[in-house]
C-alpha cells in the first residue's frame, strides 16, 4: 500500500479530532479519567513525540480495557495505515465506525487506503460519501476525491470535488492547484489560467502556479506575459530547472539566443548537481541547436564529460 498523503500537522489534527471532538467536548475529554482514556491520552502524546510502539501499545491497552471506545480503534488503525499495514488499519478502523456509525474521520481514512491501494475504487467512493453524509463541509474529502478522480481520468468529476473543496474552504490552494492542472489536461486553458492566479492570491510566490501560468501563455504565444511568468518562478525558486528550460524557449522564440543559451546552460548546470545527467544532456543538445559556437556549449559538455 503506498503512503497515505497526510501532512504531519494533518495526522495530528486527524488523530486529535478524533479522540477529542467525536462526540466529546474538550473539557468532557478532559475530565475523563477511566483508565482506558487515560490509556488513549497517553497513546496520543506517544503520537505528538513520535514513538510508534509506546503509541500502538497505549491503543492496544485502551481497547483492552474498553473494547467499544471507538477513538482508540480509529488512532490504532491510523496508525496502521501511516505504516503501510493495510489489512489491520482497516480492521481498526472498521472496528471504529461499528462502535460509532457517524465516525467521519473512519470512514475518510478508510477511503485514502482503498484510492492508496487502487485495488477497489468504488469502495473507497462509498466510504467517501459516507463522509460527506455525517460531515459535508470537509474540504480535505473533496480535495482527496479529485485526486482519485482525475487518476482514474475522470477529470469531470476531479473539478467538481475540487469546486465543492474550494467551497467550504476559499484559501484552499492546493485545490485551485488541481484544478487548474486537470484544466489544463482537458485543454481549458483560460480556466486553467483563472486557477493559478487564484493560486497567487493565496499564495504569492507560487512555482508551480507561475510555470503554469507562464506554459499556458508560451502555449497561448503570449511570450512576454510567458517570460515574466517563467522569471517570477525562478525568483521564487531559483534552482527551478523546467523554468530556467521554459524561459530559455521563449526566449529562443522571440529571437534572443543569447538569452536563450544562459538559461539552457543554467538548467543544465542545476540538473547536473541534481545528478540529472539525462536533463543536461537534452540542455546541452538544444544549446547546440540555438548557438553551437556559444562557450557555454563548451563548458556544459566538459562538466557533462567530467561526471563520468
Amino acid at each position: 500500500m503506498s503512503s497515505l498523503r497526510i501532512h504531519t500537522r494533518h495526522h495530528i489534527m486527524l488523530i486529535c479530532c478524533a479522540a477529542f471532538l467525536a462526540g466529546l467536548t474538550i473539557p468532557a475529554a478532559a475530565a475523563d479519567d477511566s483508565p482506558a482514556h487515560r490509556q488513549l491520552v497517553m497513546g496520543l502524546i506517544y503520537a505528538v513525540k513520535g514513538m510508534p510502539n509506546r503509541e500502538e501499545a497505549a491503543y492496544k491497552k485502551a481497547i483492552s480495557v474498553k473494547p467499544d471506545l471507538a477513538e482508540a480503534h480509529f488512532a490504532l488503525g491510523y496508525l496502521y495505515a501511516q505504516n503501510n499495514m493495510s489489512k489491520p488499519a482497516k480492521e481498526q478502523l472498521e472496528a471504529a465506525i461499528k462502535y460509532k456509525p457517524n465516525f467521519s474521520m473512519a470512514y475518510y481514512i478508510l477511503a485514502l487506503i482503498y484510492f492508496s491501494e487502487k485495488d477497489d475504487f468504488d469502495k473507497g467512493v462509498e466510504y467517501m460519501q459516507r463522509v460527506f453524509k455525517y460531515n459535508p463541509d470537509y474540504p480535505e474529502a473533496h480535495f482527496e476525491l479529485g485526486v482519485a478522480f482525475g487518476g482514474r481520468g475522470e477529470l469531470q468529476k476531479a473539478i467538481e470535488e475540487y469546486e465543492e473543496a474550494v467551497k467550504y474552504k476559499p484559501s484552499f490552494w492546493r485545490a485551485y492547484q488541481n484544478m487548474g492542472t486537470t484544466y489544463l489536461l482537458m485543454q481549458q486553458y483560460q480556466k486553467a489560467a483563472s486557477c493559478f492566479r487564484k493560486v497567487l492570491e493565496i499564495k504569492r510566490d507560487s512555482p508551480g502556479a507561475l510555470i503554469n501560468l507562464g506554459n499556458i501563455y508560451m502555449q497561448t504565444g503570449v511570450l512576454d506575459q510567458a517570460i515574466e511568468s517563467y522569471k517570477a518562478a525562478i525568483a521564487a525558486q531559483p534552482e527551478y530547472v523546467k523554468a530556467h528550460f521554459n524561459l530559455a524557449m521563449c526566449y529562443r522564440k522571440s529571437g534572443d539566443s543569447f538569452a536563450a543559451v544562459q538559461h539552457f546552460f543554467l538548467a543544465g548546470k542545476i540538473s547536473l548537481k541534481n545528478g540529472d545527467k539525462e536533463w543536461a544532456q537534452k540542455c546541452l543538445e538544444v544549446i547546440k541547436e540555438t548557438d553551437p559556437n556559444s562557450r557555454h556549449y563548451t563548458e556544459l559538455q566538459d562538466m557533462i564529460n567530467s561526471e563520468t
